[in-house]
């Protein structure tokens, strides 16, 4: 998943929602009309009928307030950005307010009629005892005493709590919000019952586990792609660039820009791993530089990666580190990629391979922001932006009919699937993420579900693909998505290991080890 959607999703933690349930109150209510004392008139009779009426209401909505609750959650988490979302999350915050409210009115009342029933048995005992001089001595109870007992509590209407007409109608008033707050969930839930539906026989894949390291995003030369669309161009102007003799300097730097999921890193890697760029350099590298700059691991890393014996490998000294740099470097040919480069900081590491006197040093830089190059020429930068119609299709197609034949499937679906691609603003990271979830099912109504889906609504420019790569984590489990968000504590640097993060689940009860 992109760095930018794990940002986007899980930056911060989700407001909380109270566990909102009309168990208890439902309890109580019922409760309080079972020691209610007859009707003594034809309005009490009335009133008290409508107590039951609106108490039988209140149990048939129990059953969806939980529903509500799960599925305006799972909304807000994913769509904090969405007014629509926002609102119904507050209302359903407010409805819960009204119902521990009511609770905390009900439970009071409850203990002043047990206090009552108390006061009324300690009076008749006090009564039996003055009637008996035998028994008299026996009790220490007064006038006074018994008077003190009956102000233990201060009366429900003293504090102004509801008669039955104000229960019946904060009842009315909390089951005509549950019904409304429904009635609006109805357009924002039907996509989420299509990812249950999806997720309810997913298997989950623990390739596509996350893995915390300092940065929260970490590349590696290595490339999983077999096939590479569109980029030839672009992959035979870098490697004429690498292999072309440096003309002022001895290093040469080559900018890889472009947003995320247009394939920068994976260009870097193709060209990397081709045959006549491996003949041609002596040396080469590649570093995960990332949003923290840490110079010292940066320049540590080179140097394991150049010398297969580190002579300083526990070192805690830069300078040594760089020495031993410049050491292997001198007369040598060196490529290195700074892969996800977030600031200009970078430009420090120039120092000690100038220092080197190599032959050649070649470096090419994948970023997003053009002013992390500053002074640098940019005379040879490869700009990197969508793929082009052709291409694109046929990179969507690879992704979501798999090792199926795209040719076996009807006209309709294609058409469906172009009418998709036109939303993905030619990321290839986007065609990946969406063509993975189209391929699970490859029916007409499947795709024309996540043609019609609300979250295309979602997009702030013509350039945005969050919403594509949103997808990707939609389709979690719900316990995953639980154990997703809860990533959002981790300090942005800090190390996180893959069972330690594990334990956290568990100790917070998010996940179980099977």
């Amino acid at each position: 998943m992109a760095s930018a959607a794990l940002s986007a999703i899980a930056g911060a933690l989700l407001s909380p929602l109270r566990d909102i349930s009309l168990e208890k109150l439902i309890s109580y209510l019922w409760d309080y009309l079972s020691s209610s004392p007859s009707p003594s008139s034809p309005d009490e009779e009335e009133t008290q009928q409508q107590l039951m009426d609106s108490l039988e209401a209140l149990e048939d909505v129990k059953l969806n307030v939980k529903v509500m609750q799960s599925r305006i959650m799972r909304l807000f988490e994913k769509h904090k950005q969405n007014e629509r979302v926002v609102g119904l999350h507050n209302k359903l915050k407010d409805v819960s307010y009204d119902i521990q409210d009511l609770e905390s009115e009900m439970k009071y009342m409850e203990l002043e009629r047990k206090v009552q029933e108390i006061n009324k048995a300690d009076q008749e005992t006090f009564t039996a005892s003055q009637s008996s001089r035998g028994l008299k001595r026996l009790f220490k109870f007064s006038p006074q005493s018994s008077e003190k007992k009956r102000r233990l509590l201060t009366s429900s209407q003293s504090l102004g709590l509801s008669t039955d007409d104000e229960l019946v109608r904060k009842i009315t008033s909390i089951i005509k919000q549950i019904n409304s707050i429904e009635s609006k969930l109805k357009d924002e839930i039907k996509l989420e019952e299509w990812f249950d539906q999806i997720t309810l026989n997913g298997v989950y894949d623990p390739r596509e586990q996350l893995h915390f390291t300092q940065n929260k995003r970490v590349t590696t030369s290595s490339t999983f792609d077999r096939e590479i669309y569109g980029r030839d161009d672009e992959i035979q102007r870098l490697i004429g660039f690498l292999k072309e003799p440096n003309v002022n300097d001895n290093i040469s730097i080559v900018p890889i820009i472009g947003m995320g999921g247009m394939g920068k890193t994976t260009l870097a890697q193709v060209v990397f791993n081709i045959r006549e760029v491996e003949n041609y350099f002596d040396k080469k590298a590649w570093i995960c530089v990332s949003h923290h700059f840490d110079r010292f691991r940066i320049t540590k890393e080179i140097v394991d990666i150049i010398s297969p014996i580190v002579q300083c490998g526990n070192t805690t000294n830069l300078d040594l580190l760089e020495r031993e740099l410049e050491r292997h470097l001198t007369g040598k040919k060196f490529l290195l990629v700074l892969d996800d480069v977030w600031s200009d900081e970078w430009q420090h590491l120039l120092i000690p391979l100038q220092s080197a006197q190599p032959q050649a040093v070649k470096i090419i830089v994948t970023c997003r922001d053009p002013t992390v190059l500053k002074s640098i020429d940019k005379g040879n930068q490869i700009i990197l932006e969508g793929l082009c119609d052709q291409d694109y299709w046929s990179f969507f197609v690879n992704c979501a009919f798999a090792k199926k034949n795209p040719n076996n499937y009807s006209q309709a679906l294609h058409d469906i699937g172009k009418c998709i691609i036109r939303k993905l603003k030619g990321s290839p990271l986007a065609a990946k993420t969406v063509g993975k979830l189209l391929g699970r099912s490859l029916t007409e109504k499947h795709w024309k579900d996540v043609l019609e889906s609300d979250l295309w609504k979602l997009e702030t420019d013509a350039h945005d693909i969050m919403p594509a790569l949103a997808l990707s984590y939609y389709h979690l489990p719900r316990h995953l998505q639980q154990c997703f968000v809860f990533c959002s504590v981790v300090p942005k640097s800090y190390v996180c290991y893959v069972d330690d993060l594990i334990s956290m689940w568990i100790a917070n009860g998010l996940y179980t080890r099977k």
